[in-house]
């Protein structure tokens, strides 16, 4: 009787021991793949009035090795055209890049690609792949949709990722667009808000594309006098 127990007992322990065992494989694998590198719209909303210009970036968190990047970015045409697609700091922090993009006005999107040049390692960690600025032409509401997204590493590898969209909305009066921290008023929180980023461009340090008001690439003079000109105002 004695020795069964024994033998039971044993049985049971090596049970134990092999299911720890296994489970730091499965905490391993769990963060591998909450930790995938993600590219996403910044800002996800924008409220814009017609008639304007707006932009985006599309940025990237939590990448190892990027070497080289592609995405498709679609929105309706009927409320937007696209107005100028340029080169994030991301990559080109890292070495010389070859950037390009093509415009499908058929099937309202465009197709960016970026890659390093010449045999070194990929870029680390989070930053702008690219900035995208929109005229708008009408009011109402569309998805800016991020597909197709591939990122290869400096072997040539794909490597894993999410996406996350973003959205504009299209408004008939233009006043809402001015009142930049979306607190219901425009005042010097706003106007701060641009003379902050006052001479950046995209790529810049302190670049933020919400001062980017007219949307012509640079933050500026017109862009401080555009938010000036609707102070106190409560659109």
């Amino acid at each position: 009787m004695k020795r069964a127990k024994l033998v039971e007992f044993l049985a049971c322990t090596c049970l134990i021991l092999s299911l720890f065992s296994f489970l730091p494989t499965l905490v391993f694998e769990g963060i591998a793949q909450s930790g995938s590198a993600v590219v996403f719209v910044d800002p996800s909303n924008v409220t814009c009035g017609v008639g304007n210009y707006f932009s985006i970036d599309i940025a990237i968190a939590n990448v190892s090795d990027l070497y080289g990047w592609e995405f498709k970015l679609g929105w309706n045409a009927s409320l937007l055209d696209e107005s100028s697609v340029n080169e994030g700091p991301f990559l080109n922090s890292t070495g010389p890049t070859f950037f390009t993009y093509y415009l499908n006005t058929t099937d309202d999107h465009v197709v960016v690609d970026c890659t390093l040049l010449g045999e070194i390692s990929g870029a680390n960690g989070d930053g702008t792949l690219a900035n995208v600025t929109f005229y708008t032409n009408a009011a109402g509401n569309t998805s800016l949709t991020l597909y197709d997204v591939t990122l290869i590493d400096s072997s040539e590898q794909q490597i894993p990722c999410t996406s996350q969209n973003g959205s504009a909305v299209i408004e008939t009066g233009d006043a809402k667009i001015y009142d930049l921290n979306h607190d219901g008023k425009i005042n010097i929180i706003d106007i701060s808000i641009v003379a902050k980023a006052f001479g950046t461009s995209p790529g810049m340090p302190g670049w933020n594309p919400i001062a980017d008001v007219n949307g012509d690439g640079k933050v500026d003079i017109k862009d401080i006098s555009l938010v000036a000109k609707h102070f106190g105002e409560d659109p």
